[in-house]
């Protein structure tokens, strides 16, 4: 295919994306917007999903997503490491070990007042925490297939991905209450009933939200870079996808 060629093919990619990705913010459910909400990012995922075969074609699907993100997203917080879920890693992992990362962790968390809305750029560089981890091997996986690397944003989008498109449901049990912005961090409590009838609360945890506003802006983002990358690279999208008239890629 000549250049003129590959780059109406290119532009055709990305003007059709974008059109679904704004299609994507106007949608509403009559019932409860939360559904809408959910709708959402699972459609926003799948326009990622799209977006990385086309650079990343031959790898796996996380390493496809994780990998993605990392350069067209410019998502800074991408490589900060969650640290409520460092705090929540290090508790079921006593190992002495841990013990300067662990302190470390435990410190920075208690600096969160109850009730504040936390962005994600409170969270510690990957840097930072990998210099507390310990270096050897036997301590790569504190808990059985949970290393540092899992506790990255990049990552835990992708986990997060996966509940969207496999379960059908968002992960943690924090509330979107702002309609634009980016992520951040709420306070959850629980309560239980005391014996006398009243209710007392029992525990309060870190709740990650990643929003449909977070999602809508990834996409935007990475299709503006995408965009550049395919047509100074001369790479036409199409070609890494099947077509055909046989669902088996093979027989086409």
């Amino acid at each position: 295919m000549d250049q003129k060629a590959t780059e109406k093919a290119i532009t055709y990619f990305i003007e059709y994306l974008f059109g679904q990705v704004e299609l994507f913010a106007s949608l509403q459910t009559k019932a409860d917007p939360r559904y809408s909400n959910l709708y959402k990012k699972i459609l926003y995922v799948a326009i990622l999903d799209s977006m990385s075969r086309t650079v990343f074609p031959t790898k796996g699907n996380r390493e496809r997503f994780v990998r993605f993100l990392r350069f067209f997203s410019g998502w800074k917080e991408g490589d900060h490491v969650s640290l409520p879920h460092l705090v929540q890693l290090l508790a079921k992992a006593p190992d002495p070990n841990f013990q300067k990362l662990r302190k470390f962790a435990n410190q920075e968390l208690d600096k969160w007042a109850s009730g504040e809305i936390n962005p994600l750029d409170r969270d510690p560089t990957f840097d930072t925490v990998r210099k507390l981890w310990p270096s050897d091997k036997e301590h790569r996986f504190p808990i059985d297939g949970v290393e540092l690397e899992s506790l990255q944003h990049w990552h835990l989008a992708y986990t997060y991905r996966n509940s969207l498109v496999h379960e059908f449901r968002t992960l943690g049990r924090g509330g979107e209450i702002r309609e634009e912005g980016s992520s951040y961090y709420i306070t959850f409590t629980m309560y239980e009933r005391a014996s006398n009838g009243d209710l007392v609360e029992s525990s309060e945890t870190w709740e990650l939200v990643y929003t449909v506003a977070f999602f809508h802006e990834l996409c935007t983002t990475c299709l503006k870079n995408l965009d550049g990358y395919l047509k100074g690279n001369r790479i036409d999208p199409y070609s890494l996808f099947d077509f055909g008239s046989y669902w088996i890629s093979d027989l086409n």
